[in-house]
């Protein structure tokens, strides 16, 4: 059900994360993927994680980077194995667009992710922020470094979570998919789907500036690694 935005504070609208298998021949092989969210009205912000491990993707509309590449790696004596590729996108929903839909070419040697999250009341010249990330394993609590966050706007964050040997979603844990659970005061958006887990928190728009870390907790799985994003949403200015 569509919520009307409330002046001056983002407000979420929808998220859907698809996961998918290493593409073929060993991650060799191109491919291009359809994704789609639906239950907007037009004119939001359009958040992207992909989480892969391979060539660099190309996408249909373009998207512009907000965050990253980053390099999530397993320390060892031996070179970091790395994990995957993790990287975060942002567009503008069309005017009166019921539904976002994209297309992302890339190869990938490992089971990829992509989530695609919608957000009103967002400040189009300037939307996302301060992006933090951290990368822990055998930790039940992950936190990244505080974002300073404005009075109405959000916190933006995605944890992803492997085994211990880098497989991901993993079969660890029980239930079995490294499941990840959102830090307090957090709200989980993706239903049925929790490695990726993508989760928000919104401020109040009446309060004053807070500096919060993005949380996620990790119940299942104690030998887990776990890669964890943070970003601020920046709300509509306020009109003088």
């Amino acid at each position: 059900t569509y919520v009307p935005p409330n002046p001056n504070q983002v407000g979420y609208v929808n998220t859907n994360v698809y996961i998918e298998a290493a593409t073929p021949n060993n991650g060799a092989d191109t491919i291009t993927f359809p994704a789609s969210l639906s239950g907007l009205q037009g004119g939001e912000l359009i958040i992207v994680t992909l989480q892969w491990k391979g060539n660099p993707p190309k996408f249909t509309p373009d998207l512009t980077s907000a965050a990253g590449p980053y390099k999530w790696q397993i320390g060892s004596s031996a070179v970091p194995l790395v994990i995957a590729d993790i990287q975060v996108f942002t567009a503008m929903n069309p005017v009166g667009a019921k539904e976002f839909t994209l297309q992302v070419k890339l190869n990938s040697v490992s089971p990829w992710s992509i989530s695609l999250s919608a957000y009103n009341t967002v400040d189009a010249s300037a939307p996302t922020y301060s992006p933090q990330t951290v990368q822990v394993s055998a930790m039940t609590k992950v936190q990244t470094p505080v974002i300073g966050l404005s009075p109405g706007d959000a916190l933006y964050a995605v944890g992803i979570a492997t085994d211990a040997n880098g497989t991901f979603p993993g079969s660890a844990g029980n239930p079995p998919g490294n499941n990840l659970t959102p830090g307090t005061g957090f709200t989980a958006d993706n239903t049925g789907v929790t490695n990726p887990l993508v989760e928000h928190l919104i401020t109040s728009n009446t309060g004053s500036s807070q500096s919060l870390p993005a949380v996620v907790v990790n119940p299942t799985n104690p030998t887990a690694n776990v890669f964890v994003l943070g970003m601020g949403i920046q709300s509509t200015p306020v009109s003088s």
